[in-house]
């Protein structure tokens, strides 16, 4: 089977149904090499063609570049994993909010609810903002249940500036982008002409987000925060996912008890879920991985990656699926499909 046209005929099928207006993968496979394809056009009314050198919003798959930058601080001793965050920052109010850990914070376990919108309140400044989010009552004991929040990514990102002494643009620039010599990898806000669009959202006054942060709490904290805002080429989004595809191996941004606590799970049916979750990366989640037991991430906009370690290989998708309103479109068979693709091709060699 041929992998390239395979990938070109499922992405010709995704724009004809109009899952989205533009869409660029990388995908590396020990037998093909590197496969770049690229297709569409950077908005629905907006000829200009999407490249490899078209920006996409990674929405929450900043999380993970987002937690290198702060693993890289645990090797360093800068902050344990396992310890209290009380010492540094307090977040959260009831019972055992002052337990909450990092390790906590990146596997989302640290009862920090999923639904805290500061966006709404206009009336707030950013540091207002943070300060009511901050000390919101947690739904739950930490390590208890697994719940999916922006918010604990957002308070693991305000931890890392305060034990570093930098902001976090500058330590996920320093740790994550300058080391690995990715060319765009980049917090917001990047040049409009080479961004694709995402979504219409004019119901706060931004009118069609284009080359801005698309999630709202990350925009109305300033958009270089710890759960959305970074964008990238899907071959820098490739660069950054290779360095899971062997287990153990060292890089220029992590040792090998970084990448082990970014990839092994301690998440799990004890925390309510069916698939696994590290310090960063999501483990065999077949929503969006299909039937691949692989290391990855997605984000609302569209987007994902998924390193499968046992056919090592990687496999990134970006797209605007928000386009021009998040409404319209369901990813998650398309995403499954795309998974799944690699891994039959790969198989029948």
């Amino acid at each position: 089977m041929n992998l390239n046209l395979q990938l070109s005929q499922l992405l010709e099928e995704g724009l004809s149904t109009r899952l989205f207006s533009g869409v660029s993968v990388s995908v590396t496979t020990p037998v093909h090499g590197l496969i770049s394809i690229s297709k569409g056009t950077h908005a629905f009314d907006d000829p200009k063609p999407v490249t490899e050198q078209s920006l996409f919003d990674l929405a929450s798959v900043s999380k993970t570049m987002v937690a290198a930058a702060i693993i890289s601080l645990v090797e360093e001793g800068l902050l344990d994993p396992d310890e209290p965050i009380t010492p540094h920052l307090v977040v959260g109010s009831g019972p055992d909010a002052n337990l909450i850990t990092l390790r906590h914070l990146l596997t989302h376990t640290s009862g920090i609810s999923s639904d805290i919108f500061v966006w709404k309140r206009k009336d707030l400044s950013a540091k207002e903002k943070l300060k009511v989010a901050f000390a919101t009552p947690l739904e739950g004991p930490p390590g208890a249940t697994f719940r999916y929040s922006c918010f604990s990514y957002i308070v693991a990102g305000k931890l890392a500036e305060i034990v570093s002494g930098k902001p976090l643009s500058t330590l996920v620039s320093e740790r994550v982008t300058g080391p690995l010599g990715l060319r765009t990898l980049t917090y917001w806000p990047v040049d409009r002409d080479e961004a694709v669009a995402t979504e219409d959202e004019s119901y706060i006054d931004r009118g069609m987000v284009r080359g801005e942060v698309h999630d709202e709490n990350s925009w109305s904290l300033g958009g270089q925060v710890g759960n959305a805002g970074i964008f990238a080429t899907a071959s820098d989004v490739m660069t950054f996912a290779k360095m899971f595809i062997r287990e153990g191996d060292g890089t220029k941004v992590l040792g090998k008890e970084g990448l082990r606590l970014m990839s092994e799970s301690t998440v799990g049916p004890e925390q309510g879920v069916t698939f696994g979750h590290g310090m960063g990366l999501r483990f065999a989640d077949p929503a969006f991985m299909g039937e691949v037991e692989g290391l990855g991430h997605t984000g609302f906009t569209g987007t994902m990656f998924v390193v499968d370690r046992k056919r090592e290989t990687a496999a990134v998708l970006l797209t605007n699926r928000v386009h021009p309103h998040r409404d319209l479109i369901d990813l998650s068979a398309f995403r499954v499909k795309f998974s799944n693709l690699i891994a039959t091709v790969i198989d029948s060699q």
